[in-house]
């Protein structure tokens, strides 16, 4: 799952993907995002830098500072490969192959997010009340160990601006907010919260609506 295409090991997707567009950041970061500050990225080597609404994640790979990756995007884990722990926990559920993905405009690839991927699961819900200014980071299935919805679950194109996303909404209402995500067939939309779960993010996802407000 760190793997380039042509089988040298890289960090991470983005890290995998740098070499492809020479290395400008921008190609992997949100417009509406700040790139972090000298400061932010010295905390974050050696250490965890979870993204947010405004601030992109930070990956120090060798844990040495001598391989930092930024990015406000992340990657739906269920299309890594076998070398994937978190995936082969609930290896049916991967997108093993091209022909098992059978709704390319509905399975996303890409989306705005708090980390560098996730593991959505249908009955994905994240903490009361939900902080959608920081997502939340360990909030997933238990069958699966990573991340879950909760990584995507942040207000960056709701209408406002993202410094003023909410941060404490209550279970049993609809999720306000939205996000940016890049499905298989390669278009882009932009995606209400409350609707992300309606999405076909691993090969056997049953759609039931969302948890959240039921």
């Amino acid at each position: 799952w760190a793997n380039n295409i042509d089988g040298t090991s890289q960090a991470v997707w983005a890290d995998t993907l740098d070499g492809y567009f020479g290395s400008v950041s921008n190609v992997v970061m949100c417009p509406v995002v700040q790139h972090l500050s000298a400061q932010q990225i010295q905390s974050g080597i050696g250490n965890v830098f979870w993204g947010s609404c405004v601030l992109p994640w930070l990956e120090d790979y060798a844990m040495s500072g001598q391989d930092l990756m930024e990015s406000s995007y992340l990657f739906n884990g269920w299309f890594y490969d076998t070398t994937d722990p978190y995936g082969m926990n609930v290896p049916a559920n991967r997108f093993s192959k091209e022909s098992a993905v059978t709704q390319s405009a509905q399975t996303p690839v890409l989306a705005d997010g708090i980390w560098i991927n996730t593991w959505p699961m249908e009955t994905d819900t994240p903490d009361s009340p939900a902080n959608l200014a920081t997502g939340d980071a360990s909030s997933g299935s238990s069958l699966v160990s990573g991340g879950g919805m909760g990584r995507i679950l942040i207000d960056r194109h709701g209408g406002i601006p993202p410094a003023k996303a909410p941060t404490a909404v209550p279970a049993n209402t609809l999720l306000p907010g939205a996000i940016n995500l890049g499905f298989y067939d390669c278009h882009v939309e932009t995606g209400l919260l409350r609707n992300l779960w309606l999405y076909t993010w691993h090969a056997n996802w049953q759609a039931k609506g969302n948890p959240w407000s039921q």
